[in-house]
C-alpha cells in the first residue's frame, strides 16, 4: 500500500503528539486535567523525609495516634496545584522538645531540585504553635547555580497555623490557603467538647531570582515554639 505526503504527514503528527504526551511528567497532566497552566513539577521529597504520616508527631511520646494517617498519599491536587506526598518532612521546635521529642531535626538541607520556576508551592503545617502571630517559625533557604542565595520566611498566622484547630481561623497572607481538615484519635481524645480538626495548608511564594536554575533547597526551623513539618513541594 502506498501512502502519500498528506498520510504521512498526519501519521507523523500523531506520533509526536504520542511522544510528547509520555514526555509530560504526571505532575503536568494533573494540572492541565484542572485547567491551570502546565509546568509545576513535584519534588519527590521521600528520601528527605523525618517521619511517616502514620507515625504521633507534635505532641509528648506518651500521646498515641497523634498522626496524618487519614492523609491521602501519592499524587494529590489542592487549588490547581500537583504535589506528591508519601511522608512528612517534620522539623524540631522549643516544645517539641520541652516534650521530650528530640528525634527530630532543626533542618533539612540539600532538597534537590535543579530547574528555573517563578513559583514555589508548599504544603505544610505545624505544631505546638505558642507563637504570637506573625512569627517566623521557619525559612527556605533557595540556593541557584551562581551560589546566591535567598531566604524566604514562613510564618505563623500568615502562611499557616497550628495543625490543631478550628477549620474557620483565618489566616492573613494572601498566599496562602486551608486546603485540608481531618481528624485522628488524639485530636478526638484530647480535644475537649469541641475538639476542632486537623489542618494542614497550601502557600505559593514568588521565587526571588526566576531566571537562575534554583539548584536547591533548605528547610530549616527557628526554633521558637513551633515545631513546622512539610508534606509536599512543588516548584512552576
Amino acid at each position: 500500500m502506498k501512502l502519500n505526503k498528506t498520510h504521512c504527514l498526519s501519521i507523523l503528527v500523531s506520533t509526536l503528539s504520542l511522544l510528547m504526551l509520555c514526555c509530560l511528567g504526571p505532575a503536568c497532566r494533573i494540572k492541565a486535567r484542572h485547567g491551570a497552566a502546565s509546568g509545576a513539577f513535584c519534588l519527590d521529597l521521600a528520601k528527605y523525609q523525618t517521619a511517616r504520616l502514620s507515625d504521633s508527631l507534635n505532641s509528648p511520646s506518651y500521646v498515641k495516634d497523634n498522626n496524618l494517617a487519614a492523609f491521602p498519599e501519592g499524587r494529590q491536587v489542592f487549588l490547581q496545584t500537583p504535589f506528591q506526598v508519601s511522608g512528612v518532612l517534620q522539623l524540631s521546635g522549643k516544645k517539641l522538645q520541652e516534650w521530650g521529642r528530640n528525634e527530630f531535626p532543626e533542618k533539612i538541607t540539600n532538597i534537590q531540585v535543579g530547574r528555573v520556576c517563578s513559583e514555589l508551592h508548599l504544603l505544610h503545617g505545624a505544631g505546638g504553635v505558642y507563637d504570637q502571630d506573625g512569627t517566623t517559625i521557619a525559612k527556605l533557604i533557595l540556593r541557584y547555580s551562581d551560589n546566591s542565595t535567598r531566604e524566604i520566611e514562613i510564618k505563623n498566622a500568615v502562611h499557616v497555623r497550628d495543625w490543631w484547630g478550628e477549620p474557620n481561623q483565618p489566616i492573613t497572607g494572601t498566599n496562602s490557603a486551608l486546603v485540608w481538615t481531618g481528624s485522628n484519635p488524639a485530636v478526638i481524645k484530647y480535644g475537649g467538647e469541641k475538639p476542632g480538626s486537623l489542618r494542614i495548608y497550601k502557600a505559593t511564594f514568588k521565587n526571588p531570582h526566576p531566571g537562575l536554575s534554583l539548584t536547591s533547597i533548605d528547610y530549616e526551623s527557628t526554633m521558637q515554639n513551633s515545631s513546622p513539618f512539610l508534606l509536599g513541594l512543588t516548584v512552576e
